[in-house]
């Protein structure tokens, strides 16, 4: 009967518009998917199929079939807003009952748990790795401290730096010196008395209270005496004309104090840390030994006014550490607060010896104190990173993409999310950037995929859809009249 035929045109009239005004109300609904109204023709069946000679029976609503086309990416200020972009869902789980959504509007909770505005808990991977998926949580307290387990120095100490313990001084000896003649003797006698010595014919006094060292240019030690003794110029070796000789009066180096400036060539400090996370300054002391080991420096660590280690550089001719020579920085220090020991190991491994500057390009340590979490990040592949106050970053877990074989078949539940039907198969869980999902942009959310120029061309249609069925059952309301009125 046409009457019927005209009304299921009416009825798919109808819910074309019910689909299409679903969609233009929520155009603006984040992560929202459009459907669009399908139809099929409808036939009478006889036992033996469709009639050549049917003529249908008019149309019926075939499917409502869900478009997951991308949406546009909404930048916003909130750092836990999440946006997929590409193949892929959030997985979403309250009370046990697991959804999926692409609407990515996450907050924390008052506990740290990723929510959405329905309350259900974001699902990711655990910071540590592994298959198993569950709730993804903020860290509330503070970041445990790390306690400092080395040191890296890298420093330059001058070249032309004064030794300390004593007096030095370096002289090239005139053209036909002759240590047994003393009226060749000129500059060098002049040197020596200028260094407090007591020279008495071809003899030297010492009578400066510290020991003496006389050292050829080679390096190699001449004479050494103590103080009160006497030594005479024409000892074994002698001197010979035009050379080079240098003279320390003095130990080969004398107790560093950090409060006597005269006790060091240079210093510098930085921070360390216990096991508590309380903060130590470490000092280093530099000083120079006289010649003919003044290609040495002792180091010295102090902690709170109490020295902690020693130990010795050695350079090389170019200015280069000698790192088999040298002796090793090692700093072991009793907190007394209940933390453990400080044993670090100091690093001078890249330290030099050069030019008349001294200089600290690089001192640095690997530990940190407690932290306040200020600020929360999630990279592409869905890391979640917390940043805190004493500067450390780490990892709180990943999230969880879901893939479906056939995403039209799940089943929308409200609230911008789905479950899963036998149609849509089974969910595959991965991570945001593996083969066949998307990438994760933190800090925006997707839009509604719907296009309101298209639905508003819809409406048109559907609208016009409706007045012509209306029109079939006005027409076989006037030919029905016509056959009523015969007589």
């Amino acid at each position: 009967m046409p009457f019927n035929i005209g009304l299921t045109g009416l009825n798919a009239a109808t819910k074309d518009l019910e689909v299409t005004g679903h969609n233009v109300s929520n155009a603006s609904t984040a992560g929202f998917k459009g459907s669009r109204a399908e139809f099929a023709d409808v036939f009478a069946l006889s036992y033996t199929g469709v009639s050549n000679l049917a003529t249908g029976s008019g149309v019926q609503l075939s499917d409502v079939s869900q478009q997951f086309n991308q949406g546009d990416l909404e930048f916003t200020q909130n750092n836990l807003d999440l946006a997929l972009n590409g193949r892929g869902f959030f997985t979403v789980e309250r009370d046990g009952i697991r959804e999926y959504t692409r609407a990515g509007q996450f907050i924390a909770d008052k506990e740290g748990f990723i929510i959405n505005s329905a309350g259900q808990r974001l699902q990711g991977y655990p910071p540590e790795g592994g298959a198993d998926v569950g709730d993804i949580r903020l860290t509330t307290g503070e970041a445990e401290p790390q306690a400092t387990t080395g040191i890296e120095a890298l420093l330059n100490l001058k070249s032309t730096a004064e030794p300390t313990g004593g007096e030095f001084g370096e002289l090239t000896l005139p053209d036909g010196f002759d240590a047994g003649d003393p009226d060749t003797w000129g500059d060098f006698q002049s040197f020596l008395e200028g260094l407090g010595l007591d020279v008495s014919g071809t003899d030297i006094t010492n009578t400066t209270g510290n020991e003496i060292t006389l050292s050829r240019a080679d390096g190699t030690v001449w004479q050494t005496f103590a103080d009160g003794n006497t030594a005479p110029l024409s000892d074994p070796g002698g001197l010979d004309s035009n050379e080079r000789i240098s003279l320390s009066t003095g130990p080969d180096s004398i107790d560093l104090d950090p409060d006597d400036p005269e006790t060091y060539n240079e210093s510098t400090s930085l921070t360390v840390y216990d096991s508590l996370g309380q903060e130590h300054t470490a000092s280093l002391f530099f000083q120079r030994n006289p010649p003919p080991a003044d290609k040495t420096w002792n180091v010295e660590a102090f902690i709170a006014g109490e020295s902690v280690g020693d130990g010795t550089l050695v350079f090389n001719a170019d200015g280069t550490l000698d790192a088999d020579a040298s002796d090793p920085l090692q700093i072991d220090y009793a907190p007394g607060n209940g933390a453990n020991r400080l044993d670090l190991a100091v690093d001078f491994t890249e330290t030099t010896q050069y030019g008349d500057r001294f200089s600290v390009s690089r001192l640095n340590q690997d530990g940190f104190a407690p932290g306040q979490l200020i600020d929360v990040s999630v990279e592409s592949d869905g890391t979640v990173f917390a940043r805190f106050t004493n500067g450390v970053n780490r990892s709180l877990g990943q999230v969880a993409v879901a893939s479906f074989d056939n995403p039209q078949g799940l089943q929308p539940v409200g609230g911008t999310n789905w479950v899963e039907t036998f149609g849509s198969g089974e969910p595959l869980m991965g991570r945001a950037g593996d083969s066949g999902f998307g990438l994760i942009q933190g800090g925006a959310y997707e839009n509604s995929n719907v296009d309101i120029a298209e639905q508003l061309v819809n409406l048109i249609t559907a609208q016009r859809n409706y007045q012509a069925n209306a029109q079939v059952i006005s027409t076989a309301d006037t030919i029905t009249q016509t056959i009523i009125n015969i007589r």
